[in-house]
């Protein structure tokens, strides 16, 4: 796990899945956004892994909408939905 660790760190591996993780709660926060300010009933975001799906069922339900997972791997996102 050390040796994995450090080949990621010094090429550089580990920040892909953190731009990733920032994108994919950027898409999330700007759905909230649209669905609170009316301009949308529901939102269906991009594909994503498991744990980034959990945070954007959490930050879906910070906001009191609701939000549901779809689809297989490797192509199941999340749908937010207003309340």
């Amino acid at each position: 796990t050390q040796m994995e660790n450090y080949l990621a760190e010094i090429f550089g591996l580990g920040q892909g899945s953190d731009n990733t993780t920032e994108a994919a709660m950027e898409e999330t926060r700007r759905a909230v956004e649209r669905i609170m300010a009316g301009q949308s009933h529901a939102v269906q975001l991009n594909p994503q892994e498991p744990a980034i799906r959990r945070m954007q069922h959490e930050m879906a339900r910070e906001a009191n909408l609701l939000s549901r997972s779809s689809g297989t791997e490797p192509h199941r996102r999340v749908t937010i939905y207003g309340s």
